[in-house]
C-alpha cells in the first residue's frame, strides 16, 4: 500500500474476485451493478482480457450504461 492507498493490483483482484461469483452464480442471468468509475475500469480490463498497456487513460462517461455478458 502507497501512501494509504490499495495496491491497483489488489484492487483489481477484489474485483474480479465479485464477478467470478457473479458469473458462477448469476449466470444468464440480469444483474445491476452501480458503481464509479474505478470498479467500471476493472470490468473493462476483465471483460476485455486487456493489459495494463493496452487500456490506456480509460474513463467512463456519467451516467453510462455498459453491457457485459454474466
Amino acid at each position: 500500500m502507497r501512501g494509504g492507498a490499495e495496491a491497483c493490483q489488489d484492487f483489481f483482484a477484489r474485483v474480479f474476485s465479485l464477478l467470478n461469483d457473479l458469473k458462477a452464480n448469476y449466470h444468464n442471468k440480469n444483474v445491476l451493478v452501480v458503481t464509479h468509475a474505478g470498479v467500471t475500469k476493472a470490468f473493462k480490463y476483465y471483460f476485455d482480457g486487456l493489459k495494463d498497456e493496452e487500456i490506456g487513460p480509460y474513463l467512463p462517461q456519467n451516467c453510462e450504461v455498459i453491457k457485459y455478458p454474466i
